[in-house]
């Protein structure tokens, strides 16, 4: 499968410890090396206890050289590490084990080295599991809010609105109406939090240690304490909040401009989810009106339908910004996402929408056209300031092949300004998800501290160290929460046992001799032995350039063992079952 340890360690260095040939004996380093992993091997033979394992002259070594091997900790040399994962592979006989982190992590938790409730992604991560500890730990009563000393918005006549998934809590980002002269004033509002998260503050150190908030299909650890987070910041409605808001004009013929962004208090009207703004456009038929087009079907004075009217206006405005973006070259989010869901009985639901759908669109259109003018308006006040910038992918493959995606060139942080591809804009500054990413509540202070005292926080030379260590901590989470995904979308497939998906299939790409086997419904792309595949011979698979189109029934899955058996028929077979 796809997700073994070994695709998430880095390639032996040059100067690996050779591996001893018959004709020299090994190096003391070697030697102590193979001692170890013999008593690795023998204590899975023998299903050693905890208190035998440690009984062993070698036990504590093991112990730690399997800790750090699990969680690619730095403790033992790196070679160490990729070497016992590649012999650990050849237990597989009589362990059944091809998930290598998964056997591990089960040599620790049975043995009683880890906690038995442990959770095997968090102890995968040394910063992950002191953030959930410390969590866990946070009294309440220790949060201190700053009363606010900020104007209330003149909120007549404006209608606000919050969207998110019907689970969410930090909401974190809200849209607003008001009707002026010869148009609308469209508002996004974000939480500020600087009467909360203070600079330097404990939870200051703590956002800054674990850079984001982090998403697993089971679990989410909040970047902020739920009490910062969710019970004194989140945009709940009938909440009276500070925020940083950003307010443009839109006449529904041109793109929606710019005009102004201001520290001030609001008080949330509504909070809505994807579903419900589904709804409400399918009930007035107003998708499949407007195609395109500025109209408002709508405009009585009710409650309801003045909700109605702001989220015709919202995606109205959010059509144009996204026609603006196309014509400056940028790509259009129409990919269909399978959200990950696991209930508290530990069923696997799947969640599947289109970023393309109007009710996503309104959102996420809005949300880039506040990073892009808080890119610009940092820009213009020589704010320092962490952009994020994304060099031109050169040509673009097309959306084929066994994942379906373009050429893509990852986001860069950056001092400078400077253009995002895959947008289509000239600047990009996130900003618009404080209680969720650190890197948006500095670049909020930094415009907060502007506006109200002139000055920003921060330096250059400050930033350029955060967005260092922010950048190198939220990609090994995002590792972390694409491994999660992978197993419980596996864990799907096995409550699911006797169903048929679509999928492709191939082999990998030489040297690897593995079957790709992609799933298109989940999402999800397996690497699995030959022994995997029932259905089809070796010859009838295609190779990595040219996979085949067929129908996959999953016969059998143990997400924790890391082993499957797939029967294959051709797409065009109709012979097969759901």
């Amino acid at each position: 499968m796809e997700n073994q340890i070994t695709d998430h360690l880095a390639v032996p260095s040059v100067m690996e410890t050779p591996q001893a040939t018959p004709a020299e004996a090994p190096s003391p380093r070697q030697q102590l090396f193979e001692d170890l992993f013999n008593v690795f091997k023998l204590s899975l033979k023998e299903k050693w206890d905890g208190a035998k394992v440690a009984e062993h002259p070698l036990g504590l070594r093991l112990i730690r050289l399997v800790r750090a091997t699990f969680a690619q900790r730095r403790l033992y040399p790196e070679t160490w590490r990729v070497q016992f994962v590649r012999q650990a592979r050849t237990l597989h006989s009589f362990t059944g084990y091809r998930d290598i982190r998964s056997l591990l992590f089960e040599w620790l938790r049975s043995r009683q080295f880890v906690p038995e409730d442990t959770d095997m992604f968090v102890c995968s991560d040394t910063q992950m599991r002191r953030h959930v500890k410390r969590l866990a730990q946070t009294p309440p009563e220790t949060v201190v809010i700053s009363p606010s000393t900020l104007s209330a918005a003149k909120q007549t006549e404006m209608t606000i609105l919050t969207v998110d998934n019907p689970e969410t809590q930090d909401r974190d980002d809200a849209l607003s109406l008001r009707p002026v002269k010869d148009g609308f004033e469209v508002g996004v509002h974000i939480p500020l939090l600087e009467h909360v998260v203070t600079r330097d503050s404990v939870w200051d150190r703590w956002a800054y240690d674990m850079a984001v908030s982090i998403y697993m299909p089971h679990l989410v650890i909040p970047m902020l304490p739920h009490e910062v987070s969710v019970k004194h910041a989140s945009l709940d409605a009938g909440k009276v909040r500070p925020v940083l808001s950003f307010y443009f004009f839109t006449d529904g013929k041109s793109v929606p401009q710019f005009q102004r962004v201001c520290c001030e208090e609001i008080k949330i009207q509504r909070n809505a989810d994807y579903q419900q703004i589904a709804q409400w456009l399918a009930a007035s038929q107003f998708a499949a009106k407007m195609a395109g087009k500025w109209k408002v079907t709508d405009t009585t004075k009710t409650k309801e339908a003045e909700l109605h009217t702001a989220v015709q206006v919202w995606i109205a405005g959010a059509q144009q910004l996204e026609r603006k973006r196309m014509k400056a070259g940028g790509r259009k989010f129409d990919r269909e996402q399978v959200d990950v869901m696991v209930l508290q009985d530990g069923v696997v639901q799947l969640r599947r929408y289109s970023q393309d759908s109007a009710e996503h669109k309104m959102i996420s259109e809005w949300m880039i056209a506040a990073n892009h003018a808080a890119a610009r308006f940092c820009a213009e006040h020589e704010l320092p300031c962490i952009y994020r910038v994304q060099e031109s992918g050169g040509a673009r493959a097309q959306e084929e092949g066994s994942e379906g995606v373009n050429n893509f060139v990852r986001p860069q942080s950056s001092l400078t300004m400077a253009p995002h591809h895959d947008l289509g804009i000239d600047g990009y500054a996130q900003v618009t998800s404080p209680l969720r990413r650190y890197s948006d509540l500095l670049v909020q202070r930094q415009i907060a501290a502007f506006l109200q005292k002139g000055a920003p926080v921060y330096t250059s030379q400050e930033l350029s160290g955060r967005a260092t260590a922010i950048e190198e901590t939220a990609r090994r989470i995002h590792k972390t929460e694409a491994k999660a995904e992978f197993y419980y979308k596996c864990v799907y497939l096995n409550q699911h046992r006797g169903e048929t998906f679509d999928a492709e299939i191939s082999y990998a790409v030489p040297p690897a001799r593995n079957v790709v086997l992609m799933l298109t419904d989940l999402g999800l792309r397996l690497f699995l032995p030959l022994s995997s595949i029932k259905g089809l011979n070796a010859r009838q698979i295609p190779p990595a350039a040219s996979p085949l189109a067929v129908r996959a029934l999953c016969h059998n899955m143990d997400p924790d063992r890391g082993t499957s058996i797939f029967q294959i028929r051709r797409a065009f077979e109709r012979n097969d079952r759901r």
